[in-house]
């Protein structure tokens, strides 16, 4: 789905930025352990500690900027471009998308208005109308014939029987017009012709119940599409409010470790909190937009900007 997959490279991309924020976080933890150190408040083993944080963030920067690579070449092949160059990076939108309505959605289906249901409803209907054309050919077709036909005089000559001479002889005709009406009545394929009705029917019913079963299908999907867009949203409530509680608690622990009152772990442990938080942000920001979409696609909205760069 090129949706999902131009998401995914959006949400690579912020991923990265938060990050590089958790790396200047990472530093910031890093000198703070210096400091207290020079002070004779701190010791070497957290020094060394915090140094080694800072190479594992170098690290998933790294790991950030192979996954990016892997998932510009998925959107690539999903649009259908052989050069990744040619990309324009998507940027995932700060918000999240508007709510979407099941019961409206439901309705489309119901009333035919999305891609899906109008195929099957078409060949709903193609089915009947070869049904009717089965029935007619039931009955042979009546042929009607008019015809008028102009008749001229007949000319001739010949000898008068008394005296020998020749003589001129003209006939008149009367006009002709002639009525005909015909139908062929074949004698053996009365029976043949009752099984295309019969096949015809019976095609009919299929199709009726293939569309049936179509605007089932679709509801049910938008059924677990709206579920799933829902619970997406209701994470990213919750990660919101884990994300302020993150970024206050990362601020206090990192004064009162500089106040040499609050232990490195405890500082080494907000920090990872505070940028996890941001990262899950970032991932329930894509899954909703992605997710959003794939609830136009099932309507019949294509609108994502993947498609058009």
């Amino acid at each position: 789905m090129v949706a999902m997959t131009y998401y995914d490279l959006a949400a690579a991309l912020e991923t990265r930025q938060t990050l590089e924020q958790g790396l200047v976080l990472t530093k910031q933890a890093v000198d703070a352990a210096t400091s207290l150190l020079s002070t004779g408040k701190g010791s070497q083993a957290e020094v060394l500690r915090a140094g080694l944080e800072q190479e594992e963030w170098n690290l998933k920067l790294l790991a950030n900027a192979s996954e990016t690579d892997q998932k510009r070449a998925a959107l690539a092949y999903a649009i259908g471009r052989t050069e990744v160059s040619t990309l324009t990076d998507p940027v995932l939108p700060s918000s999240l998308p508007p709510m979407i309505d099941l019961d409206a959605g439901l309705a489309l289906a119901e009333n035919a208005l999305t891609p899906q249901v109008k195929i099957a409803l078409a060949q709903s209907q193609a089915a009947e109308f070869e049904l009717r054309r089965a029935k007619l050919e039931y009955w042979p077709d009546i042929k009607l014939e008019l015809a008028y036909g102009i008749r001229g005089a007949l000319n001739g000559t010949g000898a008068d029987p008394h005296t020998g001479e020749p003589i001129s002889q003209s006939l008149k005709q009367d006009n002709m017009v002639t009525f005909e009406v015909s139908a062929p009545v074949p004698l053996f394929s009365r029976g043949n012709q009752q099984a295309k009705i019969n096949e015809a029917r019976a095609m009919n019913r299929s199709r009726q119940s293939e569309q049936i079963e179509s605007v089932l299908n679709l509801q049910q999907e938008l059924r677990f599409v709206h579920a799933e867009f829902t619970e997406t949203i209701n994470q990213s409530e919750v990660n919101s409010r884990v994300l302020q509680q993150g970024e206050a608690a990362w601020r206090s622990a990192l004064v009162d470790y500089q106040a040499g009152i609050y232990p490195y772990m405890g500082l080494s442990e907000a920090r990872m909190i505070l940028v996890m938080a941001q990262i899950e942000s970032v991932m329930y920001r894509a899954k909703a937009w992605a997710t959003y979409q794939q609830w136009q696609s099932l309507l019949g909205n294509y609108t994502v900007d993947a498609t058009e760069q």
